[in-house]
C-alpha cells in the first residue's frame, strides 16, 4: 500500500491484508493452547488489551510519520510486520502438541467447528458475538458524524475520544479481567457488559453536553470490553484442543460479517435521523443498536442457563 501509485495497487494491498488476516484467531488459539481452561478468558483479555494499546499508539505513530509523507506510516507498519514475522518464526515455540494436531487430510470447515459435543452452545456464543459486533460497529461508524453534528467536533477531538475508549478497554481487559472472571464467571460478566452497552446506546442520543457524552461513551467502552473477552473465552473452552483455531477463526469471521452489517445499518438509520433534524439525531441507529444488544444479552443468558458459562 505504501508503494501504490495507482488505485488497483491500493486495492491489491488491501486484498492481501484480508487474505492473510487469520493472524488474530491464530494468536487467540495460541493463548488457548498455553493456558488452562479457568485462565482462558484472562489470556484472551491480554489480546484485547494489546488491541486497546494498539489503537492508542497506532494513530499517534501514524500521525507523526505522516509529516514525512503519506506513504511513511504504511512503510513503517510494513517494517513492524516484518520484524514481528521474523520474531515469531525464530523465537515463538509451537504451542499445540502433536496429539492434538489435525491431520492434513482431514477436511476443515466452519460447520465442523460448530458440531462437537457442545456445538449447539458454541453456536449461541457465535451468535451473541455477531450481534455485539453489529451493534458496536454501528456505533463506531456513525459516532464521528453524530459528534460532529451535535457538538461540532473535528477529527482530532473524535480521535481523542476513541483513544479514551481504547484506554478503558486496555485497563479492563489487561488489568481487571482475571479478577472479574474469577468473581463473576464468563457468561455473567458478558451479560453485564451487554446490558451496559445497551444502556450506553440508549443514552447516547440524549447527550446534551460534552460531559454527558464522554460519560456515556466511557460506559459504552466499558460494556464492550466486558462482552468480547468472556465470549472468546467461552468459545475456546467449548472447543476441543484440536479445534481451537477453527472455533476462534469462526468467531473472527463472524465479527467481520458484523463489521460489514453494522456500518450499513447505522449509516442508513442516521441518514433517516438527519432528515428529521438535530433533536432526533442518533435515535434511530443507537436505539436500534440497543435492541440488538438486548438480543445478544438474551443469547448470553441462554448460555448461562445451559450451565456452560
Amino acid at each position: 500500500m505504501g508503494l501504490a501509485g495507482a488505485l488497483p495497487l491500493l486495492f491489491l494491498g488491501r486484498i492481501i491484508d484480508g487474505i492473510t488476516g487469520g493472524n488474530i484467531s491464530t494468536a487467540q488459539a495460541y493463548i488457548a493452547d498455553i493456558t488452562p481452561p479457568h485462565e482462558r478468558s484472562k489470556g484472551m483479555g491480554l489480546i484485547g488489551a494489546a488491541f486497546g494499546l494498539g489503537f492508542i499508539f497506532g494513530p499517534a505513530i501514524g500521525g507523526v510519520m505522516s509529516h514525512f509523507s503519506l506513504a511513511a506510516p504504511l512503510l513503517f507498519a510494513a517494517g513492524l510486520a516484518a520484524v514481528n514475522a521474523v520474531a515469531v518464526y525464530f523465537f515463538l515455540p509451537e504451542s499445540l502438541s502433536k496429539e492434538h494436531r489435525v491431520r492434513p487430510a482431514e477436511p476443515a470447515s466452519v460447520a465442523r467447528s460448530l458440531t462437537p459435543a457442545k456445538g449447539s452452545v458454541l453456536a449461541v456464543v457465535v451468535g451473541a458475538y455477531f450481534f455485539n459486533t453489529v451493534a458496536f460497529s454501528l456505533l463506531t461508524a456513525t459516532y464521528p458524524l453524530f459528534a460532529s453534528h451535535r457538538f461540532g467536533f473535528g477529527a482530532a477531538q473524535i480521535g481523542y475520544i476513541f483513544a479514551g475508549m481504547g484506554i478503558v478497554g486496555a485497563l479492563v481487559q489487561g488489568g481487571l479481567m482475571g479478577l472479574l472472571i474469577k468473581r463473576f464467571g464468563d457468561s455473567r460478566l458478558a451479560a453485564t457488559g451487554a446490558l451496559l452497552l445497551c444502556a450506553g446506546l440508549l443514552l447516547l442520543p440524549a447527550s446534551v453536553s460534552v460531559v454527558l457524552l464522554l460519560a456515556v461513551t466511557g460506559l459504552i467502552g466499558l460494556g464492550h470490553a466486558l462482552v468480547v473477552t468472556p465470549l472468546n473465552g467461552l468459545a475456546s473452552r467449548l472447543s476441543a484442543a484440536s479445534e481451537q483455531g477453527k472455533a476462534l477463526g469462526t468467531m473472527q469471521a463472524t465479527s467481520s460479517l458484523g463489521r460489514i452489517a453494522g456500518p450499513l445499518i447505522g449509516g442508513w438509520l442516521l441518514d433517516m435521523d438527519l432528515v428529521h433534524g438535530q433533536i432526533h439525531l442518533g435515535r434511530a441507529p443507537y436505539w436500534t443498536g440497543a435492541v440488538i444488544m438486548l438480543v445478544a444479552c438474551g443469547l448470553i443468558l441462554c448460555i448461562r442457563a445451559s450451565g456452560e458459562g
